[in-house]
């Protein structure tokens, strides 16, 4: 299975172990262990003139033009390489839901879906639910016969 979060999550993280993080970032903060995925990364001179300023239109629209020249089943292929142990992956970026950002939209594209669909693979959104679900079950808000 594969999810996307961003590095605040990551770093706040107790159970890093569980997972295999990806960044899929042009830069990672200094405290980062985890694999790197540049191929996803907004890197190279096609970035640099909409980022400096930066121009979101521009930069997305960059950005899903990269994504289209890559071929999708080989970058799942390729992510999924990285966890050696069958943990599930999660691909790591800057922004949190809250803001548009590249990793949601690589998932999205990777996962045929759209963005709204791809929030729903946020992890801490699908931790969260999984609790939802535990205590509906097994908690107090279940009804007793």
């Amino acid at each position: 299975m594969m999810f996307h979060s961003y590095f605040k999550y990551w770093r706040n993280f107790q159970r890093k172990s569980d997972y295999c993080w990806v960044a899929v970032t042009k830069t990672v903060p200094q405290d980062y262990i985890g694999c790197i995925y540049r191929r996803l990364a907004p890197i190279g001179e096609r970035f640099d003139k909409v980022c400096e300023p930066f121009n979101e239109r521009a930069f997305f629209l960059e950005y899903a033009d990269m994504l289209r020249s890559l071929d999708r089943s080989q970058v799942k292929k390729e992510l999924m390489s990285f966890s050696k142990r069958g943990k599930d992956i999660v691909l790591l970026n800057w922004e949190d839901l809250s803001k548009k950002s590249e990793g949601r939209l690589a998932f999205a594209w990777m996962n045929g879906i759209s963005i709204e669909e791809a929030d729903r693979y946020d992890l801490d959104f699908v931790l969260k639910e999984k609790e939802k679900t535990k205590d509906l079950i097994y908690g107090d808000g279940f009804l007793t016969l």
